[in-house]
C-alpha cells in the first residue's frame, strides 16, 4: 500500500511562554520618620514616600498641610526622588499651611519606600505639629491612568520650649521571658526594651554567641526595600545577666554597654546601604562573643533607561534584538522581566535581548528592571511586526523508491537572506520531520530530507506557499 506525504513550506514562528507579574491594586504614601521633638528655631525634615504593593506606577500628587503657627517650611528638595519631571512644581505656602506637588516619570517604578520629596521645616512656636497627606493620588504605569492609592499616612511632630532632653527611662515591670513588645504605631516614640528579672543559674564558661532573629529582615544575605521600627529577638540561656546591642556600618564592632537583660527589642529604621546589629551576652564570668547581622536596605528603584533597537520598532524583522540595559547603585540589578502583548511575562538575566518571533501585528513590549530588593523601573515600546511575503516552491521530489538513499528534495525562493521552515507531513496533518534552509541573496534555498523514506508517491504542492494556521510560518535572523 502507497504512503503519499504532503509538502508545507513556511516561515518559523516560536512562541515563549513567560511568567506574568502579579497585579497589585493599592499604593500608599506616608512621611517618615513619623515622629520627633524638635526645639525652638530648630529644623528637620520629613520625607514623602511611595509603597506600591508590588506595583509599577508613574505619578503621585498631594497636598501636605501643617500646622502655619508652628511650623514654616524652609525649603523642598527633590533630588534623589523617583520622579524626573514635574507637571506642578512642588510649592508651599507658609499662610495656608499647606506643600503641594505633582510629580511623575516616564518609566514606572514600584518598590516599599519610593522616595518623592524632602520637605525642611523650621520651628516657629511651641506645640504639637501633625503633618497630614490629603488630596493625593498615585497612578498605575498601566496606561489607564487608574489612582491606585488606599491610604495616607502623616506624621506627629512636637515643638518644645528648648533643646530636646530624652526623658528619664521609666522602670518596666518585670515580665516573663519571650514576652515581645508590639511595634509602634505610626507617629508613635520607639519604646524601651522591656527588662527581664530573673535569678540567673551559674555560669560554666562564657557565653557563646547571640543567636538573633529578625522577622521584619529575615535573612542577613538578602537585600530589602522597607526602611521602618523592626524587632529583634534572640533566645536567652538561663546564666545570663546582660545585654548590649548596637547598630552602626562596623561589621565588627564591639558593643561594652550593659543595657541589663531582656530577650527582644524594638530598634529605630536604619539608613539606605549596609549596616550591622551587634548583640552580645554577659554572664558572671564575664562578656561573650558578639553577634554580627547584617542590614542592607535598598529603597531606591534601578536608573530609568530606555528600550533601544537597531531594527527599529516598525520592522519586518520578526525577532528584533533589543537593548535595554540599567544599573542600579545600591543592591545591584537582580534581573529583568519581560512582557511581549497579552503573553505571560518572562525574567531575563542581561540587558540585551533577541525577542521570541513574533506573527505580523502590533504588541506592547514592557521591560522592567527588578533589583536585589525588588525595586524596579520599567519602560515599554510599541512593537509593529510586519509581514514578509510568502516562499515559493519552485521543485519538490515526487518519487521515491524502495531503498533509494536520495531522499526528498525542496527548492524554491524567497527574498534574501531569510530562514525558511520546511515540514514534511502525512496527508492527514501529522508532522514527520522538520528542516530550515536559508535563502541566499538571490533568494534561493533548497534542502534535502534525507530520512530514507520507502517507495513513496509524493503529493505536489502548489507552487506558493500558503498560511494554514501556525503552518504557515516566518522567521528573518540578522543579515
Amino acid at each position: 500500500m502507497k504512503k503519499i506525504y504532503g509538502v508545507l513550506i513556511g516561515f518559523a514562528v516560536m512562541v515563549s511562554a513567560y511568567m506574568i507579574v502579579g497585579s497589585a491594586s493599592a499604593a500608599t504614601l506616608f512621611a517618615t520618620p513619623q515622629s520627633g521633638t524638635h526645639a525652638l528655631q530648630q529644623t528637620f525634615s520629613i520625607n514623602v514616600k511611595i509603597d506600591s504593593q508590588g506595583d509599577s506606577i508613574n505619578a503621585a500628587q498631594a497636598r501636605v498641610t501643617f500646622p502655619a503657627t508652628i511650623l514654616e517650611v524652609k525649603s523642598i528638595d527633590v533630588s534623589g526622588s523617583v520622579f524626573g519631571f514635574w507637571p506642578e512644581e512642588p510649592s508651599f505656602s507658609n499662610e495656608n499651611g499647606s506643600v503641594d506637588f505633582i510629580g511623575g516619570t516616564v518609566n514606572g517604578v514600584s518598590g516599599a519606600s519610593l522616595h518623592v520629596v524632602t520637605i525642611v521645616f523650621n520651628t516657629r512656636s511651641v506645640g504639637d505639629a501633625p503633618i497630614s497627606l490629603d488630596d493625593g493620588a498615585i497612578t498605575i504605569d498601566d496606561g489607564t491612568g487608574t489612582n491606585v492609592l488606599t491610604a495616607a499616612t502623616g506624621a506627629n511632630h512636637r515643638v518644645s520650649v528648648s533643646a530636646v532632653v530624652p526623658p528619664a527611662p521609666q522602670e518596666p515591670e518585670a515580665v516573663p521571658v519571650g514576652v515581645q513588645q508590639p511595634l509602634p504605631l505610626p507617629g508613635e516614640p520607639i519604646p524601651s526594651p522591656v527588662i527581664i528579672e530573673r535569678t540567673p543559674e551559674p555560669a560554666q564558661g562564657l557565653p557563646a554567641i547571640p543567636s538573633v532573629s529578625l522577622p521584619l529582615y529575615p535573612s542577613s544575605d538578602n537585600w530589602y526595600n522597607i526602611a521602618t521600627p523592626f524587632n529583634a529577638t534572640w533566645a536567652l540561656p538561663l546564666d545570663i545577666t546582660d545585654v548590649a546591642t548596637a547598630i552602626n556600618i562596623n561589621p565588627n564592632f564591639t558593643p561594652t554597654r550593659s543595657e541589663r537583660l531582656f530577650d527582644n527589642k524594638i530598634f529605630d529604621s536604619v539608613s539606605e546601604g549596609v549596616s550591622y546589629l551587634h548583640v552580645r551576652f554577659k554572664n558572671a564570668i564575664g562578656w561573650g562573643p558578639t553577634a554580627h547581622y547584617r542590614l542592607a536596605i535598598d529603597t531606591a528603584p534601578p536608573t530609568p533607561f530606555i528600550v533601544e533597537s537597531a531594527s527599529g520598532f516598525e520592522t519586518d524583522d520578526p525577532a528584533p534584538v533589543f537593548q535595554f540595559e540599567t544599573n542600579d547603585a545600591l543592591s545591584g540589578i537582580s534581573h529583568y522581566l519581560v512582557k511581549i502583548g497579552d503573553t505571560e511575562a518572562f525574567e531575563w538575566q542581561s540587558g540585551k535581548l533577541q525577542l521570541p518571533l513574533q506573527q505580523p501585528g502590533t504588541r506592547k513590549v514592557s521591560i522592567r528592571a527588578v533589583d536585589r530588593a525588588g525595586n524596579s523601573t520599567s519602560a515599554s515600546v510599541t512593537l509593529v511586526t510586519t509581514p514578509i511575503a510568502s516562499p515559493s516552491i519552485t521543485f519538490v521530489t515526487e518519487k521515491m523508491f524502495f531503498g533509494s538513499e536520495d531522499g526528498v528534495t525542496v527548492r524554491g525562493t524567497a527574498l534574501p537572506n531569510i530562514d525558511v521552515r520546511v515540514f514534511l507531513m502525512k496527508a492527514n496533518g501529522e508532522l514527520i520531520v522538520e528542516q530550515t534552509a536559508r535563502a541566499d541573496g538571490n533568494g534561493n534555498w533548497g534542502l534535502v530530507f534525507g530520512e530514507p523514506l520507502g517507495s513513496v508517491r509524493m503529493r505536489h504542492p502548489r507552487r506558493r506557499a500558503t498560511r494554514a494556521g501556525l503552518s504557515a510560518q516566518w522567521s528573518r535572523h540578522a543579515r
